[in-house]
């Protein structure tokens, strides 16, 4: 991540245990001033300057608006996943080719702004999306086989009891029907 001029900022060069717990501090909601604190010692371990006021809280807002970033294009996917429901997986695929290829743009927008992008994100993103396509597969076409199985168990079970109880072929067809979600 650039610090806007196309250099990365001190916590990301110093990276290690420091950036380490910069991070894992301000997702646990602690305050600048505790994560300063608890950044002195480490940075003396490092051989490094105190971390500033000033540079912590750039690279706390440059991680906010990325955190932003995730949080939307994961409500985005979100809506759009369950308004597709039922819908066949070859829209899913086309959903998520639309946002592998929005994230690229952004990235490359970034690339052009002289921010460092990390190529083996991009890459690991498009096999997760690969991967979730072919869960979603499996998972879908499980689900039609449940489907078809309680279909037919049922549809013996009916036929079953209406010969026991006497109930024409008609009758029971209506049934299967309705169980079916047929009629």
């Amino acid at each position: 991540m650039g610090a806007g001029r196309g250099r990365m900022g001190r916590i990301e060069r110093i990276g290690g245990e420091v950036k380490e717990t910069v991070d894992r501090l301000l997702r646990g909601g602690a305050s600048q001033r505790d994560i300063l604190e608890a950044l002195k010692p480490l940075c003396a371990a490092a051989g490094e300057e105190p971390i500033s006021r000033s540079g912590l809280n750039r690279y706390s807002t440059a991680m906010e608006e990325v955190g932003r970033e995730i949080r939307e294009a994961r409500a985005l996917a979100d809506a759009w996943t369950s308004n597709l429901g039922e819908e066949p997986v070859g829209q899913v695929t086309e959903l998520m080719v639309e946002i592998l290829r929005t994230a690229a743009f952004q990235l490359t927008m970034r690339l052009k702004a002289g921010d460092e992008i990390d190529v083996d994100a991009i890459q690991s993103m498009a096999l997760a999306m690969q991967r979730i396509e072919r869960a979603a597969e499996v998972g879908q076409r499980r689900e039609r086989e449940r489907r078809a199985a309680f279909a037919s168990e049922t549809s013996e079970a009916v036929d079953k009891e209406a010969r026991r109880r006497g109930i024409s072929p008609e009758v029971a067809k209506a049934l299967r029907d309705v169980v079916e979600g047929g009629a």
